[in-house]
């Protein structure tokens, strides 16, 4: 690979980066004014909706302007693409299969910025993943096998389902959204049944010591809901950029 193309793609990445940015901003905005529009439909008495005029059960979550003002001045998401399009020339080469994998980082980064905004995960980008990575197991067009996307798939949603109604029965509220069942679910279907475990290992290990270090600094309390879903993303580009396995440092010494 030459200097040359590793700017150019560099700065195309760049550029794509920052219609990712913008489209973590509208993307929900649009869901939610779309929701409220629907709810006005079935609800005519309600003349001007607003979210706070909508059961806190159909509410989707607002967009946190004030919370992302400060980062809007930074190229965070900009930047980070074009890192991960360079690790992903530099590991994979230039092909199909790596343009195929691109695409999946590029809307795991849209999903983490989005969960880390507004901590909501929209189907419209978590589904078409999901099935985007079992139709490419099916045609051969993945480094996993049709059986393997399919269960690392179920493995993925399940995880998250079992650890959901477990944390609900114990602390009798809710500890997860499902559209991090359905993300992790699609990761599986892209990177295998073993890569869940792993994802799903370093997500847990990151984002727990994080809300240690916040705690500890009192930026945070116990109570405070923080987006998982980011954690998640950079387990999978972790466990897809590098053959590190948290189960084997984990239990290496066992």
């Amino acid at each position: 690979m030459t200097v040359a193309l590793y700017t150019t793609l560099g700065i195309s990445a760049f550029g794509i980066g920052t219609l990712i940015h913008a489209a973590s901003i509208r993307i929900p905005a649009k869901l939610e004014a779309d929701y409220l529009g629907d709810y006005q439909e079935l609800n005519p008495e309600l003349k001007l909706p607003t979210p706070e005029s909508v059961p806190s059960s159909f509410k989707l979550v607002k967009v946190r302007i004030q919370s992302i003002a400060k980062l809007q001045s930074y190229p965070v998401t900009e930047s980070a693409l074009t890192v991960l399009t360079t690790l992903l020339v530099h590991s994979f080469g230039l092909n199909a299969s790596t343009a195929c994998l691109w695409v999946f980082v590029a809307t795991l980064l849209l999903l983490a910025t989005i969960d880390a905004k507004t901590m909501f995960l929209p189907d419209q980008l978590t589904m078409p993943l999901l099935w985007f990575g079992i139709a490419l197991a099916w045609v051969n067009g993945s480094a996993i096998s049709l059986h393997d996307a399919v269960g690392g798939a179920i493995l993925g949603y399940g995880l998250l389902w079992g650890a959901y109604w477990i944390f609900r029965f114990v602390m009798k509220k809710e500890g997860l959204g499902y559209g991090d069942f359905k993300l992790l679910a699609a990761m599986g279907a892209w990177l295998g049944a073993t890569a869940v475990i792993d994802i799903m290992l370093f997500a847990t290990i990151a984002a727990a010591s994080l809300s240690l270090i916040n705690l500890c600094k009192r930026s945070v309390k116990l109570t405070t809901e923080i987006p998982f879903g980011p954690y998640l993303c950079l387990g999978a580009v972790v466990s897809l950029l590098t053959e590190l396995s948290m189960q084997e440092l984990l239990f290496a010494s066992l």
